[in-house]
């Protein structure tokens, strides 16, 4: 049943803090702060990984492309974002919502292909890799995921939406590959994404991020758990990075406009600033449908005019939230009346 957005949530975006711009090329980065209570007992997957707690799998011999099966062996919940790549198995997948696993437990989570031309095992698991899928790739999962969610198919991706999506990264930065893979790609890019990490650096108590890319308001991650968003602020500014890159590649081709402005972020950071606001504003006007997550607390998933996303809520508690504008709302404008 569509409702009016979470109060906690809504709390939340009213009480987020913005910090000191940061800028390179084409892409301008937000830190965001929460002083809001975050869920203490649990672990990012990072962690997860490093003390042996957690291991994904195919959920049958035979596999199924949409699910895998999570195992947490420890005594901590687990957080998983939202667009984590895991490489292995049968075939690359990606996260298609948050999941946080229970205390010892076996969890069937969601989940979309992110290559087309394997369906063999390398290996029995599954091996985490350091990076969110790209932006392009989280939004598209993210809208198809809503749309399935409102016609009963709890979860479900476009699969064949995700494909595409990959497909387009791969004939802009003409790098293909036999399994058409994500992951294969991103190691082609890799030189080129790490010239941006000195640029956007995590700062101390930081719990989230807001993007543009060429003055766009692209999304915004918000991880509650200062020590979890920290472990992931590279991997969820890697997201962002790929499309900055695509960006650029397809001006490329594009003729010089010898008399077009170029554009000085520093004085339009107020604007942005602005847009910001605008946002969270018209984010707490949202409706959402609420259901039970995979793993631990409830999926709220926003339905409104201007703003796509979701966030995990755990014990009334947002956990961890992924938002962006809706693509009807974007023209090419510097600063169109986005809302």
């Amino acid at each position: 049943m569509k409702r009016r957005l979470n109060e906690n949530i809504r709390k939340l975006l009213g009480g987020l803090q913005i910090g000191k711009m940061q800028l390179y090329e084409g892409m301008v980065v937000f830190p965001l702060f929460s002083s809001f209570e975050a869920l203490e007992d649990c672990m990012g997957l990072d962690e997860a990984f490093e003390k042996e707690c957690v291991e994904f799998k195919e959920v049958s011999d035979s596999g199924r492309v949409p699910e895998l099966l999570a195992v947490n062996k420890c005594d901590l919940k687990i957080l998983i974002l939202e667009g984590q790549e895991l490489k292995g198995a049968k075939q690359n997948r990606t996260l298609n919502t948050f999941i946080l696993l229970p205390e010892h437990s076996e969890t069937v989570i969601p989940v979309s292909c992110t290559e087309q031309g394997r369906w063999r095992y390398e290996k029995k698991h599954f091996d985490l890799t350091d990076k969110l899928v790209g932006n392009r790739v989280r939004k598209a999962i993210s809208v198809s995921v809503k749309n399935n969610f409102m016609l009963g198919r709890k979860f479900e991706s476009n699969q064949h939406k995700v494909w595409e999506e990959i497909d387009g990264y791969q004939r802009v930065f003409e790098r293909f590959n036999a399994t058409r893979s994500y992951d294969r790609l991103f190691e082609d890019l890799e030189g080129k994404v790490k010239k941006y990490e000195k640029y956007f650096p995590p700062e101390k108590g930081q719990t989230g991020m807001v993007v543009f890319i060429d003055a766009k308001l692209e999304g915004v991650d918000l991880v509650l758990n200062k020590k979890i968003y920290a472990d992931n602020h590279y991997k969820i500014l890697r997201s962002y990075v790929v499309d900055d890159l695509e960006r650029k590649r397809r001006k490329l081709g594009q003729k010089s406009d010898w008399f077009r402005v170029k554009m000085n972020y520093d004085l339009i950071e107020q604007e942005m600033r602005k847009i910001i606001g605008v946002f969270w504003e018209e984010t707490a006007k949202s409706d959402e449908f609420v259901s039970k997550s995979p793993g631990l607390g409830y999926e709220h998933r926003l339905v409104g005019d201007k703003v796509e996303g979701n966030f995990l809520v755990y014990h009334e508690k947002p956990v961890a939230g992924y938002l962006f504008p809706k693509e009807e709302n974007r023209t090419g404008k510097m600063f169109d009346e986005l809302f």
